[in-house]
């Protein structure tokens, strides 16, 4: 008998957890899975998941708790009611589909654990965050509280997220987000995006878009200011130039662009438009053949993140400068495939890329080496077989 899984993600964009989520969905063994997938709204992930004939729900009041932020800003309040009302209508869509388990997507849902086990249904919950221990102490602990006891099963994507939960008595299994860069590829020659001849010269690669947390703006900068040979070039995706904010968000970003208080998404796209040496272009899924012409990814994560294209870079023998987090030391293999910064250090950032011509070719040759260890800790085959395990153990 196949059991009947309800997905449940806040998120209906592409990339990130959503984009992890999805992999998860192709991979299931639908022998004996039947999902299904509850989102907050409309988006791309919607249709790329009816795609592959999963019926997708829809609950526009659902909300997770803010990660890692205070509980009593204006923000925090309204989004709390959000989720409160959201619990009846929560309740009602697991009555009416009548899921064996549910499956929350992120640790940030985690009050929906509660409603699913009301409900008779198992619980699985998947960790994709890093919530330093020393930061918003209360509304971490009541967090890890509330997953140990409503969550019956606990995923972590890697060894500090699946650490979280064990001062709390439980233990979380570790699936990594597996990496199969031969299906992500497509002919991108860079002779083509730059519209010049690319011989001879280094690509350095941005992949962040344009959120702060992503350090577009420290990236370009530091990219402008201290790789300044004429044969460096940067590759930022995510970013549009031509961006422009209307109605009052966009009377909000004059009026602090006229008192001297410029929007970070307004810095970027004029630092991108200071150097013509960098070129923005929309965010590419199928990145394997832009990986292999890099010469270096250059990464400023603000916040502790699990940063995938780390492992990716490596994967596909590529030097990345990254921030050094529980994270990156794993996947760099204890820093010996990457060239490490400390977190939030803009000047050990810049004095790191200023070194990179140094220290390429030998970081590059132990990557050649070493990278198998890797392709092994993210290989599908392993991963996809835990997961399956793990959703049928219940």
């Amino acid at each position: 008998m196949r059991k009947k899984i309800l997905f449940v993600y806040h998120v209906s964009s592409i990339g990130g957890g959503s984009f992890c989520l999805l992999n998860i969905l192709k991979n299931l063994d639908r022998d004996r899975i039947e999902p299904c997938v509850l989102l907050c709204k409309h988006g791309p992930l919607v249709e790329e998941i009816r795609a592959l004939n999963i019926q997708v729900l829809l609950l526009n009041s659902m909300r997770p708790v803010p990660y890692n932020k205070a509980c009593v800003t204006l923000n925090s309040i309204l989004n709390a009611c959000f989720m409160a009302r959201s619990f009846k209508r929560f309740g009602e869509i697991l009555d009416d589909v009548n899921p064996d388990s549910i499956y929350c997507n992120t640790m940030m849902l985690y009050p929906y654990l509660k409603v699913g086990k009301m409900h008779g249904c198992k619980t699985f919950i998947h960790i994709r965050e890093h919530w330093p221990e020393g930061e918003h102490r209360w509304q971490r602990n009541m967090a890890f509280k509330h997953i140990a006891k409503y969550a019956d099963r606990i995923i972590g994507i890697n060894h500090y997220s699946a650490s979280m939960v064990e001062p709390y008595g439980r233990k979380a299994t570790i699936v990594y987000d597996w990496i199969d860069l031969s299906s992500r590829y497509e002919k991108y020659p860079l002779n083509e995006v730059f519209n010049e001849d690319m011989t001879n010269k280094k690509v350095f690669l941005y992949l962040g878009g344009m959120q702060e947390i992503k350090g577009a703006w420290e990236v370009l900068t530091a990219f402008t200011e201290y790789l300044k040979d004429d044969n460096y070039r940067l590759l930022a995706l995510g970013i549009n130039i031509n961006y422009r904010s209307d109605g009052l968000k966009g009377l909000v970003k004059k009026i602090l662009t006229f008192i001297g208080r410029k929007p970070y998404s307004e810095r970027v796209i004029e630092t991108a438009k200071s150097d013509n040496r960098i070129k923005c272009i929309p965010s590419v899924y199928n990145i394997k053949h832009i990986y292999e012409q890099t010469y270096c990814v250059l990464s400023y994560f603000t916040i502790p993140h699990a940063n995938l294209a780390l492992a990716e870079s490596i994967i596909s023998n590529t030097l990345t400068v990254a921030a050094r987090t529980e994270e990156s030391i794993e996947y760099s293999d204890n820093e010996n495939l990457a060239v490490l910064f400390k977190i939030g250090d803009l000047h050990d950032f810049r004095e790191k890329i200023e070194s990179i011509q140094v220290v390429h070719d030998t970081v590059l040759d132990k990557i050649k080496v070493d990278s198998w260890k890797l392709k092994e800790l993210f290989a599908p085959d392993i991963n996809i077989k835990r997961l399956n395990g793990l959703l049928m153990d219940l």
